[in-house]
């Protein structure tokens, strides 16, 4: 059943550190996250809370340092245990670190993967899926020609 869009209530994404937000997706338990487009923190939602249309913040993980261009986040498999799951943030935006923020669900600990696009590019999207040979990580531009860049772990 879907939620009409004005009746869905989460006051974090009309004030405060979600004012914009960047990226979202939901694990495997149906819990909620979050990201901001610049900042130091991931937001953790109540599992379901978007099909109820009221999203609660239950949990706040904070990310080793101050991130200015996060522009998407992707939950899948882990690189190294596809049996865990994995929050994938790419800072990838035009003046980011092209850093792959890569947080275990699991075991709360971070990794990095350093994605070496193409000078002068502005991301705005980024995709991770996982089949049985790797995870693979897709970057989209924001160009004229609509370039899009691959990288397979």
């Amino acid at each position: 059943q879907a939620v009409d869009c004005d009746t869905f209530k989460t006051p974090d994404f009309k004030k405060g550190r979600l004012k914009e937000v960047s990226g979202i997706d939901f694990d495997s338990r149906g819990r909620m996250y979050a990201h901001p487009d610049n900042g130091q923190y991931i937001f953790r939602y109540k599992a379901r809370c978007a099909e109820r249309g009221e999203c609660k913040r239950d949990k706040e993980i904070k990310l080793p340092r101050y991130y200015h261009q996060m522009e998407d986040m992707s939950i899948e498999g882990c690189i190294d245990n596809p049996k865990d799951e994995c929050i994938y943030i790419g800072d990838v935006g035009k003046g980011g670190t092209n850093d792959i923020i890569i947080y275990n669900l699991r075991t709360e600990k971070f990794s990095y993967k350093r994605f070496q696009k193409r000078k002068n590019k502005d991301t705005e999207a980024m995709v991770v899926y996982r089949d049985v040979e790797a995870a693979h990580i897709v970057l989209i531009h924001k160009d004229s020609e609509g370039s899009v860049e691959y990288k397979k772990y």
